[in-house]
């Protein structure tokens, strides 16, 4: 398959998407998100904390986190 053709398969594959209400589902990608990034998140959760008004913690954030999944 040629790259052009493997690009369009891919951008045409069947997707989904959720919001995770879970604080428990919540907290993993932030926390993960925080270790692996501390220098960009020293920046971007000021940002976010200002637009969204309040404070982002681990749990109660009201900042929407969504999944995706290829299927």
């Amino acid at each position: 398959m040629s790259l052009l053709a493997s690009l369009l398969a891919s951008l045409l594959a069947p997707a989904g998407a959720r919001l995770l209400r879970s604080r428990r589902l919540m907290r993993a990608p932030m926390a993960a998100y925080r270790s692996r990034h501390p220098r960009a998140w020293r920046q971007l959760k000021p940002a976010l904390e200002q637009t969204l008004g309040t404070a982002i913690t681990d749990t109660d954030t009201p900042l929407p986190l969504v999944e995706l999944r290829l299927d």
